[in-house]
Formats: structure tokens, C-alpha cells, sequence
């Protein structure tokens, strides 16, 4: 239970990312991430507020679930709760990943799980970028003046990414001693591979790392 409303803590958090952190689901601080016949798929917390208002915190499984999973999840979840939607009409995910990506031991490529001890000491920070519509359009003009050396039209995303990106190798390299950098676009194959129009819903992970 937090003691004040939910307008009033998002205005709060809008300014302060941090004050969110203490909402993250503390479940899975003692389950051991490689192995998933003890670790559970998916862990909510729900917060509540002295106005009524609810907040769900929701952790899961990775190697079990990706974000396009979880966000499904929670959308129709919350058709049930808002509008009364019958379960047997819910637009839910099919689970026909095995048929076409056979199950394989994930336990020689999972990480080992972090130290519990670093991982209590450890500090989380949270930090929000908001990009305006003019910033925008002016770093769209820029990419724009040097689109022909680039041989392709960048979208948005890889747009602020890469200035994100380019701020934070110069920062690092400060000091001198410029480290190499490496960047990964985590994509969603859902409806993008033609062959296999059937897993265009499918529940599980289906996400690759584009470099």
C-alpha cells in the first residue's frame, strides 16, 4: 500500500525515475535463473494506492517469455479486468513454438546466476531521456544532409540510438583510453518471416539480437 495517490506519484516518478525501483518485483531475487523447472515464468506485484489506484510490477523469465509475450499478457489481461470480456474470447497466444523450433537444453548457454550478496549491494539506477518533435526534425535534418553517404534512410529509433550512442563512447573516452563498443537491436520475428505465418501470435521467446 502507498500512502498517496497515483496522480500524485506519477507527477513525482515523471521527475524522478527512482522512485519506481522499490516497486520491482522482489520474487525473483531468490530463484536461480538457470534453471527453469524451479523459477517462475512470470512474477506481478500489485501496488496499491490510497485513492484506489492500482500499478502492476511485473518481472519474468526471459529464456521462457520476451517483452512482446508479456505485453500480450498484460493487454488482454486487462480486457478481462476493464471491460468484462469473457476468457473464451480473449485473442490469446498460441503455444505451437515448439512445432517449428524443437526443444533444446538451454542450461550450457543461461548465465549463472549473480551472487546474491553483489547483487543486494549493487545500486539500480533509472534514468529518462525525453526528445522533443523540433529536436527531432533537426537531427532528422541532419541525418537528412548526409543521407547519400549513408546509402539508407534511418528511422527514428536508430536515429536517437545513435546519438545516444556516439554521447556515450565520448564520454567514456575522456579519459583517453577509448574502449570498444559494441550495439544490438533486440527484433521481433513475429509476422516478419513469410514461411511461417503461423507464429505471428506465438507465445515464448522469439527474439533475436541484430549487431
Amino acid at each position: 500500500m502507498v500512502n498517496c495517490k497515483l496522480d500524485d506519484f506519477l507527477q513525482q516518478a515523471n521527475k524522478d525515475l527512482d522512485l519506481a525501483l522499490p516497486f520491482w518485483p522482489q520474487g525473483t531475487m531468490d530463484v536461480d535463473e538457470t534453471n527453469l523447472f524451479i523459477t517462475p515464468l512470470m512474477v506481478v506485484q500489485v501496488i496499491t494506492f490510497e485513492c484506489g489506484g492500482l500499478a502492476l510490477a511485473i518481472s519474468h523469465a526471459y529464456p521462457a517469455m520476451d517483452g512482446s509475450t508479456t505485453f500480450k499478457i498484460i493487454y488482454e489481461w486487462a480486457k478481462v479486468c476493464k471491460f468484462g470480456t469473457p476468457s473464451k474470447d480473449i485473442n490469446f497466444m498460441n503455444f505451437n513454438l515448439g512445432t517449428f523450433f524443437p526443444y533444446k537444453d538451454l542450461t550450457t548457454i543461461l548465465e549463472p546466476p549473480v551472487d546474491e550478496g553483489k547483487r543486494k549491494n549493487s545500486k539500480l539506477i533509472a534514468r529518462k531521456f525525453v526528445f522533443e518533435e523540433d529536436a527531432i526534425s533537426r537531427l532528422k535534418e541532419k541525418f537528412d544532409s548526409v543521407g547519400e553517404g549513408l546509402g539508407f534512410k534511418p528511422s527514428r529509433v536508430e536515429m536517437i540510438t545513435t546519438l545516444l550512442w556516439r554521447s556515450l563512447i565520448r564520454s567514456t573516452g575522456s579519459n583517453s583510453h577509448l574502449k570498444r563498443s559494441i550495439m544490438s537491436f533486440p527484433i521481433n520475428l513475429r509476422g516478419k518471416v513469410a514461411t511461417f505465418p503461423e507464429i505471428a501470435n506465438s507465445f515464448g521467446n522469439l527474439i533475436i539480437n541484430k549487431i
